[in-house]
């Protein structure tokens, strides 16, 4: 390090402070390496002026000479104010100059944050110490202007050096701090975040179970649709076969009284009346109006039983059923031509005609045998008259 010295501050500054920060094994190394960094810092100091202050302005400003302010001094005992002048012009250049150098703070900071080195504040205070301790035994000989230069550079330099070490630990622990709540803060975000998704796991399962549930209700209120439907037309369709079965049964009552009376009616004319057309004309006109009634409740029954088939066309074997019963209906039309009540009304309306006829008959000749015994008793009155 000493054979090739860099020519730069930004290098001199970074050199010196790896060699401040560096860990040593032992001692030996810790005292040669402050040796060398001591030296460095010297020549950089005094000999580079690597650490000189630069001027921004760029008006001259006139230096006053040691022999002007000499010269000023003696022209001053005889009252010459131009002298005081310069007098205070040299004294105000010659403060200047205390303050004619600077330390680089910017590199100093951008040093100590770019880089992971982990060093005591107190531990960097003492090797400064050392460091100082160094650069005095070094300085001994030297001009007490170049002494008080390198104690004027070393104080800033150790005061930036420290003043940036401290602002990286404090800005350290800070960051650490904030990344410690960050990470409770995440902690807990990823807690709420899982507590969050088994909820809405939860949720979507309920959801699903629900909407299971909600088809299964939907089939079991169809299936109940159609169980009040099919009760409601098996009760329909009972109340239809109990008035079938009532009507049936007032058939047969009908039938099995107008029968009774039928006979009853034929015995009475026999005994009353013995001729044949008076019976078979009361007999015939009784079989109509029977016929008549019994067709009149069969069609009732036919119409209940029809209103029994509309009411189970919603079922499997309704239209089985109508097309039976349709089909057993034209059978019996195709063989017949007519029904059975239409040629019982035939029937029985002829013999009615001939019983007619034959009563007219009879009638006739009663009328013809009343008009002879009319004639008869008239003629035997007048015979007896005469």
């Amino acid at each position: 390090m000493s054979q090739s010295l860099p020519n730069d501050v930004k290098t001199v500054t970074q050199v010196i402070i790896t060699e401040l920060l560096k860990n040593f094994n032992n001692s030996a190394d810790s005292i040669r390496s402050t040796n060398t960094v001591a030296d460095l810092f010297i020549q950089s100091v005094l000999k580079f002026n690597l650490f000189k202050e630069n001027n921004f302005f760029s008006r001259e400003i006139q230096i006053v000479s040691e022999e002007e302010f000499s010269s000023a001094i003696l022209k001053m005992r005889n009252g010459d104010l131009e002298s005081v002048k310069c007098i205070a012009e040299y004294i105000s250049l010659s403060e200047s100059r205390r303050f004619e150098f600077e330390v680089p703070y910017e590199y100093i900071t951008d040093y100590v944050y770019s880089n992971d080195l982990q060093i005591e504040y107190v531990v960097l205070e003492d090797r400064l110490n050392l460091f100082a301790q160094c650069i005095e035994s070094k300085i001994i000989d030297y001009d007490n202007n170049d002494i008080k230069t390198l104690e004027k550079v070393f104080r800033k330099f150790r005061r930036h050096l420290l003043l940036a070490i401290f602002q990286k630990k404090y800005i350290d622990e800070v960051t650490k701090k904030e990344a410690r709540k960050a990470g409770v803060i995440a902690n807990n975000a990823q807690t709420i975040a899982n507590n969050a998704q088994q909820i809405s796991n939860k949720a979507k399962d309920d959801s699903e179970r629900a909407e299971k549930l909600a088809t299964k209700a939907e089939e079991l209120a169809g299936k109940a649709e159609d169980l009040a439907s099919e009760a409601d037309a098996q009760a329909k369709s009972t109340i239809a076969n109990y008035i079938a079965i009532l009507g049936i049964f007032a058939s047969i009552i009908f039938t099995l009284f107008g029968g009774v009376n039928l006979i009853s009616a034929t015995v009475k004319l026999l005994e009353a009346n013995s001729r044949w057309p008076y019976l078979t004309f009361i007999i015939a006109l009784l079989m109509i109006c029977l016929l008549t009634l019994l067709n009149m409740l069969i069609k009732w029954v036919n119409s209940i039983n029809n209103l029994k088939e509309e009411l189970e066309k919603r079922g499997i074997n309704s239209t089985s059923k109508s097309n039976n019963h349709k089909q057993g209906k034209n059978i019996l039309e195709k063989n017949w031509g007519v029904d059975f009540y239409t040629k019982s009304i035939i029937c029985f309306s002829a013999i009615l005609l001939i019983s007619l006829g034959g009563m007219y008959k009879i009638k006739k000749e009663n009328f013809f045998s009343f008009s002879r015994l009319c004639c008869t008793k008239l003629f035997l009155k007048a015979s007896s008259v005469i």
